[in-house]
């Protein structure tokens, strides 16, 4: 179960606004976060990189279920059968390139395809790490394994 918020951003780079704003207000409700080093997810709802405007839902892992009001909302994530993984280790500039490297594995690999939204998991991030460099973000990318 977790708590969300899905707004449009103006960059990529003003996602922790967003984690912020999530933060706070779970704070403020007195909603225990789970305490563990995957409890927050970013959700991306572009199919493809956008200079502006970004569609993204951040959302945090929780223990509980408590009332909450808009723009707040909970729900339960559902799993994924097959996800494309990769662990990004550093500055989050890193990620680009990383999502790039993921379109080339797709066009090299076209049994599978893309089906769902990315997302990414920060294991280790301004939180729990002083240096950017030892930043760790998980990013997943449901994929369909298609038959020969």
């Amino acid at each position: 179960m977790c708590y969300f918020i899905k707004k449009k951003i103006p960059h990529y780079h003003n996602e922790g606004i967003l984690w912020k704003e999530l933060y706070q207000y779970v704070r403020k409700n007195h909603i225990e976060i789970l305490k563990q080093n995957n409890n927050n997810i970013a959700i991306y709802y572009d199919e493809e990189h956008k200079e502006g405007q970004v569609d993204i839902e951040v959302c945090f892992l929780v223990k509980h279920f408590v009332e909450c009001s808009t723009p707040y909302q909970c729900k339960v994530i559902k799993g994924v059968q097959t996800m494309a993984c990769v662990m990004v280790r550093g500055s989050y500039q890193n990620l680009n390139l990383a999502y790039q490297s993921f379109a080339k594995w797709l066009e090299d690999n076209p049994q599978y395809q893309m089906n769902g939204l990315s997302r990414q998991i920060c294991h280790r991030d301004y939180t729990n790490e002083n240096n950017e460099n030892d930043y760790l973000t998980e990013i997943q990318i449901p994929v369909h394994i298609m038959n020969g």
